[in-house]
Formats: structure tokens, sequence, C-alpha cells
């Protein structure tokens, strides 16, 4: 999709899906720099020291009827793979650029609860090289600002036909630049729970 289709997309998402405007949900997206990571490798970086196993639940049931239960996400794209974390409060986000950063580049998204507030990420192996709130309005364009010419056909392709989310023109701008794709039924089906022992 091109990034008027990708604004159009994620419209439609945050339509069906406005629950993820007001809650501490965060989508982090890891692309290799080499070989895609194997679930073997991820598991053992994000668990340290505790046993991992992947459960499939329904990602949008469990997090209404249980705040004790599932709340990181693990899945693949071409490319890459993303998590998707349905309470982020105790900064795992910043934690998998951490040890997941080297030698990968990170996307990351990250809603505020209660705050209609937002903020993205670029990282290039563990280093942030870029943030925003907004990707209409920041950051000024220079030939090195990372990302360039994904903000550029966003903000084009915004001016010819504006979206009904400003958070849309965000997302489409991870899609556009990452290739990862979040999507309503992705969203509301079964998907793997990244569960550790302790």
């Amino acid at each position: 999709m091109n990034a008027q289709e990708l604004i159009a997309h994620y419209d439609s998402v945050l339509a069906a899906d406005e629950w993820i405007l007001w809650n501490p949900v965060a989508w982090t997206i890891i692309e290799p720099m080499g070989e895609n990571h194997s679930v073997e490798y991820i598991g053992d970086l994000v668990s340290g020291v505790h046993d991992f196993h992947l459960e499939e639940v329904c990602l949008k049931e469990a997090m209404e009827v249980d705040e004790e239960g599932p709340q990181i996400y693990l899945d693949f794209f071409e490319g890459g793979y993303f998590f998707f974390d349905t309470y982020d409060l105790v900064g795992t986000q910043e934690r998998l650029v951490r040890i997941l950063g080297k030698n990968s580049f990170i996307w990351g998204m990250r809603w505020e609860a209660g705050a209609v507030q937002r903020r993205f990420f670029y990282a290039c192996n563990g280093k942030i090289m870029l943030r925003m709130t907004d990707v209409l309005r920041e950051p000024e364009l220079e030939d090195a600002t990372p990302l360039a010419e994904g903000i550029t056909a966003v903000r084009s392709a915004w001016q010819t036909s504006p979206g009904a989310n400003r958070d849309s023109a965000l997302l489409a701008l991870i899609s556009l630049t990452s290739g990862a794709l979040l999507t309503s039924d992705w969203l509301n089906g079964n998907q793997n729970a990244f569960v550790t022992k302790t």
C-alpha cells in the first residue's frame, strides 16, 4: 500500500479499535540487519533467566477480562517481527530496544493512557535516531533526517486527502518504512502471547 492507502487503512483500524488510543499500548517493530531472529533467540533475550512459551489467546478478550493475563504478543512479517504490548506501564518498549536493538532497525509507537498522546521513535543499531509525536508537524526535514522519504510521502498524502486521525499518519509512516502492518483482524483475533515463567 502507498502512503495514502495506509492512512485510510489506519483511519479504519482506529475507528474500529479506538481502545488503542485510550490505553498504555505499545507497538514495537524489529527488522534485523542480517537473518531474521528465531522465536528461541527472541525468547531467550526477552525472558532472560526465565523460561518462556507462546500461548495462543484472543488479544482483545484477554485484555478486557484479565488484567493479570498475557500482555505482550509476538508476530512475524516478511523481513522482521513485532511485539504488541497491551499494558506497557513499566518501560517494556525501552527494554526491548536495549536487548534487541543491536544490528537491528526498530520502529516504536506508544500511546499514553487517557492523555491523547503518542510517542514515536526510530532506532538503528541500538541508537535512537528520531523521535516525534506528530509526523505532520515534526521534524523539519533535512538531508540527514532518518526516514525522510517516508515522512515526505506521508505528508504529501495527507495534504492531498487528509485523514480522520493524526495517529493514522504516524502508523502509516511505520508501515511504509518497515513493511509491518497492524489490522483490526489481527487486534481482534487469536495471537501468540509471550508468556514467561518466574
